[in-house]
């Protein structure tokens, strides 16, 4: 705390993004500290495409992790009316992820295609195998399982983004890094994996933001001062 009191002299105010925070940045010796929310919630993607909604029920494995589509992928089984659409978080493990979600669909006799391949989402499983395309995903979505939240090392993902569309939302217990985003969305369901197939039975809430950022006081702050 001693070295963040001597940074804090040189800072005229903070923007903090929950009560929480602000009470910690108080003790390290923060002075003039406003609670604005989380900045992501306060600009909110939009989809860059509008795809037509796929006539299934679309469940979306949205930004997964090492291990997590093995974890998932054993556990799911999926109706004759649904359509099962994969996302991982990193192109490096498109590869990877696409040999899971491909086996998986051979197990069930299911189609399966890659997005990059294809350009649509006609096949029962489909690995999405390009960049930018996650938001335009969740704007037809039915069903999204959030990654990064069913390993305990990474911490969760941004649920904001799946719920401005008000769609489902399932997500694992491991989020100690998105807390505040998910305190601003009401209707998540927190599962482990095995419990995910018994919540895809159910009808489910459409999850909705219940609070933004607000970024009005901070771009004022900016203009007085540039």
């Amino acid at each position: 705390s001693f070295f963040y009191r001597y940074l804090f002299k040189f800072i005229d105010k903070i923007y903090a993004q929950s009560d929480l925070d602000k009470q910690r940045l108080q003790r390290l010796g923060a002075k003039n500290i406003v609670v604005s929310g989380n900045i992501k919630s306060a600009f909110l993607s939009s989809p860059s495409k509008i795809y037509a909604k796929p006539k299934e029920r679309v469940i979306v494995l949205a930004s997964t992790h090492a291990g997590e589509e093995e974890l998932i992928l054993r556990e799911l089984n999926l109706g004759s009316n649904d359509k099962l659409i994969l996302v991982p978080r990193h192109p490096e493990r498109f590869g990877e992820a696409g040999e899971m979600l491909a086996k998986f669909a051979a197990k069930n006799g299911l189609s399966f295609a890659k997005f990059s391949e294809t350009k649509n989402f006609d096949a029962q499983c489909v690995l999405v195998d390009a960049m930018g395309e996650l938001v335009n995903i969740y704007k037809f979505s039915d069903v999204v399982v959030l990654g990064g939240s069913f390993v305990p090392n990474v911490g969760g993902h941004n649920p904001i983004e799946a719920a401005q569309f008000e769609n489902a939302v399932i997500s694992g217990e491991f989020i100690f890094n998105q807390k505040a985003l998910y305190s601003a969305v009401d209707g998540i369901k927190f599962a482990k994996v095995d419990e995910i197939n018994v919540l895809l039975r159910q009808d489910l809430p459409k999850a909705k933001i219940v609070a933004k950022g607000d970024v009005s006081e901070i771009l004022k702050d900016i203009e007085e001062n540039l």
